[in-house]
């Protein structure tokens, strides 16, 4: 468990320093035409979902939203829900100002890298 944080703390906190810099760069410029390109990020994970986003709603302060494991999705008799999935997470959203930072587990059979899932 202590990896997953290691790996998925670089991760988000590059993210977090990433939007930091894109809003100094878009206050610090003249006003543009076009609203500016909000950034949402999508984070993969092996099994450990649930625990991530708990962890990274209290490390940005804010909420997990809209969590549905793969039992809660419609079913796709060309994708049969393995036992091992119902309760993974399929999708989670925490509201990060503008933006929202995505995660979900891969289903079963699923070629994870880890810390390259991003």
């Amino acid at each position: 468990m202590r990896v997953f944080f290691t790996g998925s703390f670089y991760m988000i906190f590059s993210v977090f320093l990433l939007l930091k810099v894109i809003r100094k760069e878009r206050l610090n410029n003249h006003p543009q035409k076009e609203p500016p390109m909000l950034l949402e990020l999508f984070i993969n994970f092996d099994g450990n979902c649930r625990e991530a986003a708990n962890f990274y709603a209290k490390v940005f302060n804010s909420s997990v939203n809209n969590l549905m494991t793969y039992s809660d999705a419609p079913p796709d008799p060309n994708f049969p829900l393995s036992p091992a999935d119902k309760d993974k997470i399929c999708y989670v959203g925490i509201p990060m100002g503008k933006t929202t930072l995505m995660l979900m587990d891969f289903p079963s059979g699923s070629q994870v890298v880890k810390c390259n899932t991003i």
